[in-house]
Order: C-alpha cells, then sequence, then structure tokens
C-alpha cells in the first residue's frame, strides 16, 4: 500500500511540472506547442522549475505540497471526468 502511495505522489508531483511546461510553451511559443521536441523540452524545463522551488528554504516545503496536491487533484479530474464520460456513453 506504501508503494502505490510513494507513487502516486511522484505522480501528481510530475504532472504538475508537466502541466506548468505545457502551459509555458503554449504561452510564449504557441507555434511549436505542437512540435515533439518542444512538449518534451517544456515539460523537462516545468519538472526541473517545480523542484528547483521546492529546495527554497521554509517556502520550498509549501512549494512541493501545494504541487503534489495539485497533480493529484488534476489526475482525479481526469479518472473522474474518463468515467463519467464513459458511463454516459454506455447508457446511451
Amino acid at each position: 500500500m506504501m508503494l502505490y502511495l510513494l507513487l502516486l505522489l511522484i505522480v501528481g508531483y510530475v504532472s504538475t511540472g508537466l502541466s506548468l511546461g505545457e502551459r509555458a510553451l503554449k504561452r510564449i511559443k504557441s507555434d511549436r506547442a505542437n512540435s515533439t521536441y518542444w512538449r518534451v523540452g517544456s515539460a523537462v524545463a516545468g519538472v526541473l522549475i517545480v523542484s528547483l522551488l521546492a529546495r527554497i528554504p521554509w517556502v520550498g516545503t509549501w512549494v512541493a505540497l501545494v504541487a503534489l496536491l495539485a497533480g493529484i487533484g488534476a489526475l482525479v479530474m481526469q479518472i473522474w471526468t474518463a468515467c463519467k464520460s464513459r458511463a454516459s456513453t454506455l447508457q446511451t
């Protein structure tokens, strides 16, 4: 059970970095947002930024906590939406 919790925390942390990188790419270079290389680079940069911010004394703990909660929340919302759309498709 603890392994699943650890994996969930890691995935939540990384998904926040991915989201941050994706949003930054769309804002800065929207014409290159569909390029695989730019998307991978922005994902790496987003995770790097979150991890660097998490290393700041005193504030870093809160940044890491918010990143974990936001990432897990985003994953739960995606799963919830997918389940709802699948249930509505099966009912019709």
